[in-house]
């Protein structure tokens, strides 16, 4: 994304839009940034309250995609190749696969004017309508639950962490807007549930949230 002045919009299309289409892959660069993502990870893994929140959706989404972690265990990382970052933003950095949100006081003939003078549309290279690949296809097999999943990770800290979690509705149900409101009472402010019985009448923990 970029913000800029109004007067600047058609350039900040332009300018992303080569940023995004014509990327000019050097391998040297890629393992440069192998380096900076590891270093990424070391340090989130030792952000422990973060961390526990992470591994418990691994447990919860046991053999889907959605219990893979989003930046993925350094070995996956270090066994990363360029060929493979090839290959994923060859299949997916397509305009049919784009979407553009732009705010600004141009009028919408003018933006889409814009848009049309761009690489996002004026492209070098002619593609079919956009498709997953089915060595991209996401693992969709979440199975119900018949026992307590439990992980322990032992790190030398004086503070423990301690995460519970378990599936509810889907992302389309309404009640997903009463589980806010219960996410709130439980753990919302300084007067909800866990709060003022984890914290101020037992002095058991410094923080605790729901989501």
């Amino acid at each position: 994304y970029v913000k800029s002045g109004s007067h600047f919009l058609h350039n900040s299309i332009s300018i992303l839009s080569d940023m995004i289409l014509n990327t000019n892959f050097k391998k040297n660069e890629f393992h440069k940034e192998k380096k900076v993502v590891l270093e990424e990870l070391s340090k989130a893994m030792d952000d422990s309250g973060p961390w526990s929140a992470e591994l418990v959706d691994t447990l919860t989404f046991k053999k889907s995609s959605l219990g893979q972690l989003i930046g993925g265990y350094p070995k996956n990382v270090k066994n990363l190749k360029f060929a493979d970052m090839v290959l994923l933003y060859e299949n997916f950095y397509l305009p049919s696969n784009i979407a553009i949100s732009i705010v600004s006081n141009k009028n919408f003939q003018q933006v889409v004017k814009y848009i049309e003078n761009s690489y996002f549309i004026k492209n070098k290279w002619t593609e079919s309508n956009f498709k997953i690949p089915k060595f991209f296809l996401p693992k969709k097999n979440i199975k119900n639950q018949e026992q307590i999943n439990y992980l322990h990770c032992f790190k030398k800290r004086k503070q423990t962490y301690f995460t519970i979690s378990f599936k509810t509705c889907d992302f389309n149900n309404k009640d997903q807007f009463i589980l806010e409101i219960i996410g709130d009472l439980l753990a919302g402010n300084m007067s909800s549930r866990f709060f003022l019985n984890l914290r101020e009448k037992n002095g058991l923990t410094y923080s605790c949230h729901t989501e």
